[in-house]
């Protein structure tokens, strides 16, 4: 009966995605996924070259085995750097995939980032950068198991898969007016295009994906530095704020690299009310950062979830840039990089 109720679950999840207003799934550990957060984010970052993988697990509680797999990894790098004087260009990939409950409704992306940064202040750093996002998507469900008397007629339900292509633009800011502060916003939008992303003989545009996203490094002393953060998602009638304060404590700093810890916690608002409470740590050493955060549970449905929501895993690793000249980006390295 167990097994039975959590292929009801996710089939009618399925169903009623068609009808639903709801968002994009996405990481509690946003700062970790740059280019899923803004295409614009490309190549902004001290080095020559960046990867990070996520994970996270949802719905556990309620699902088991069968609960939500997110997994997303993402490359990229800034091109022209030494060769131009005022700016330089940042190309990027990123793959995204996500399989939920017994029916396997799975749904894979492969995507490609290429933005300009242009550098407007050097005294007082100030750069302006805009990318394009271009991806092909595909979805896919698995219900030859499963069996629901009298509930709907499934036969209708493309289970071959349906595929489209998505595109998105994005534009960041990046300010450091004083020594001891700098400050980034970003503005982005997914899904400009019209997409059908349905299962069954019905219209289900894929709705714009709206972003506005910022955070400000404010160091309080050498060690310590204060990090809000700020993540606002529109899509369709869903609204969303994630909102966490960080604190970083600087171990050492070799010039070419830190090792620091990070701790935060941070709530996510789903309107009209609070959807969870997340808790964060993250440590850098060397060339390598590992996140983690947990969601806890604090909507209508925490009854049902005992209160848990789901863990994720993040990992980052830089390659620094061999005897780069000093540019905009290695200036005031402590402050001034933004930290994604």
């Amino acid at each position: 009966m167990k097994i039975f109720t959590k292929k009801i679950f996710a089939v009618l999840l399925l169903l009623m995605s068609n009808h639903l207003m709801a968002q994009d799934l996405h990481f509690s550990q946003h700062y970790m996924t740059p280019l899923e957060v803004n295409p614009a984010l490309v190549g902004q970052f001290n080095g020559c070259f960046r990867m990070n993988a996520n994970y996270r697990n949802q719905w556990g509680s309620m699902m088991g085995s069968s609960s939500f797999q997110t997994i997303a990894f993402s490359a990229d790098m800034p091109l022209l750097k030494e060769q131009l004087k005022n700016g330089f260009f940042g190309v990027g990939l990123d793959f995204y995939s996500d399989k939920a409950g017994d029916v396997s409704y799975g749904t894979q992306s492969i995507g490609f980032t290429f933005g300009y940064c242009k550098i407007l202040n050097k005294k007082k750093p100030l750069t302006l950068s805009a990318a394009f996002h271009i991806a092909n998507w595909n979805k896919k469900i698995d219900i030859a198991s499963v069996t629901l008397d009298d509930m709907t007629d499934l036969h209708n339900i493309t289970t071959g898969g349906i595929s489209f292509m998505d595109f998105g633009l994005g534009t960041f800011v990046h300010h450091q007016p004083l020594n001891w502060l700098s400050y980034n916003v970003g503005l982005s939008a997914y899904h400009i295009n019209s997409i059908n992303q349905t299962f069954v003989k019905l219209d289900d545009n894929l709705g714009k994906k709206i972003q506005l996203h910022g955070n400000a490094y404010i160091q309080a002393s050498d060690a310590y530095t204060i990090i809000p953060t700020m993540l606002f998602i529109s899509q369709q009638k869903a609204r969303e704020l994630q909102i966490s304060m960080m604190n970083k404590v600087l171990i050492d700093d070799n010039g070419s690299s830190e090792t620091a810890i990070y701790f935060g916690l941070g709530t996510r608002v789903a309107h009209p009310s609070i959807d969870a409470m997340m808790l964060y740590f993250r440590v850098d050493v060397a060339h390598f950062s590992l996140g983690l955060s947990y969601d806890f549970n604090v909507s209508g449905l925490h009854y049902t979830t005992n209160s848990f929501g789901g863990p994720e895993l993040a990992l980052q690793y830089l390659i620094n840039c061999p005897k780069s000249k000093e540019n905009v980006y290695n200036k005031r390295k402590k402050m001034f990089c933004p930290k994604f």
